[in-house]
């Protein structure tokens, strides 16, 4: 839902101070927030389309355009500090999201070998064998819960295969993905980090000798608005608001699959757009066209879904999710 950035340059960067005056307050470690910011959202984008933290901690972008410019700025908005609010990179094993170009491009041009479309849509079978499998655990069942069961399961999968790791670890390298994603800079986040980063380091070098078709072995082959930002200010990079501003979408707090075009930024954008962005749509493709399949009747039971209320700062998704078969 956001992306962070530090401003690299003494650069403009939006208002506090201008538009209309609000009581809106953007604070994402509140869980409140965290359930439903897109009235915030809409307020600052009429009132204060960039949003200075009361605490001085981070600018807020939050309007379609600028959320574009910076996004596609690597000049004047760096990743090198962080891509979470308060997330500490000192010491932090080298990753491609903590890079800026020319060292970003470098590595990004290596790994994205294995993420072309084409090479995505070689997984298509394997990934709806997984898929069917996973849905044949619940399919006979009056209700099921479909996070646990079906929608943390999926990409999980897919990117395991995709990477190459073996069936006997999966449950590990969900494990690690579970505590780096929902419990980031702490004890767990770095122990885990330590654990993954060993274990692709011997799978590099195993493919090196031994090459195989998945990703580790093609590894082995500013200003917006007139106003003022100092150099190293965090700016929070607002891809969920700007997934909803009216000037970019009809109708925008409408779900309409129909959309088109459609340039959300969920995937962001730039330089770092998600490299697993054809993954991504095959997962939700598949899965849905399975899960539709294979259980065509279900409703949200009367309980209703529960948000999961993660460390990093509007890293959302749900808990709980129960639905009851027709």
């Amino acid at each position: 839902m956001t992306d962070r950035a530090t401003a690299k340059g003494t650069t403009a960067a939006g208002a506090t101070t201008g538009g209309k005056a609000t009581g809106a307050v953007l604070d994402p470690s509140d869980p409140a927030v965290q359930d439903d910011p897109f009235p915030i959202f809409e307020e600052l984008r009429r009132a204060h389309p960039v949003w200075r933290d009361l605490q001085d901690r981070f600018w807020a972008i939050i309007r379609y355009d600028d959320v574009s410019n910076v996004l596609r700025d690597h000049e004047t908005y760096s990743s090198r500090g962080g891509i979470i609010l308060g997330q500490d990179v000192a010491g932090a094993p080298p990753s491609m999201v903590l890079m800026d170009p020319p060292d970003h491009t470098r590595l990004r041009a290596l790994v994205s070998r294995a993420f072309t479309p084409r090479r995505i849509a070689m997984f298509d079978e394997a990934l709806r064998e997984s898929v069917e499998e996973f849905i044949d655990v619940f399919a006979g069942r009056t209700e099921v819960d479909l996070v646990p069961m079906f929608a943390d399961l999926v990409p999980v999968r897919a990117i395991s295969d995709i990477v190459g790791v073996p069936r006997e670890a999966r449950e590990q390298f969900r494990e690690w993905a579970d505590k780096m994603i929902g419990e980031p800079d702490t004890d767990a986040d770095l122990q885990a980090t330590i654990e993954c980063f060993t274990c692709f380091a011997a799978g590099l070098e195993d493919r090196a000798r031994n090459p195989r078709d998945d990703m580790l072995t093609a590894m082995t082959e500013a200003e917006v608005d007139g106003l003022h930002m100092r150099e190293c200010d965090t700016v929070l990079v607002c891809l969920g608001s700007a997934n909803r501003d009216s000037s970019a979408f009809s109708d925008p707090d409408v779900l309409d699959i129909t959309r088109d075009p459609n340039p959300y930024f969920s995937l962001a954008a730039g330089a770092h757009l998600c490299l697993g962005a054809p993954l991504v749509r095959l997962e939700q493709r598949v899965a849905l066209e399975r899960l539709l399949a294979r259980v065509p009747g279900f409703r949200l039971r009367e309980d209703g879904a529960r948000r999961r209320h993660l460390t990093g700062p509007f890293m959302r998704g749900m808990e709980s999710v129960p639905v009851v078969f027709d």
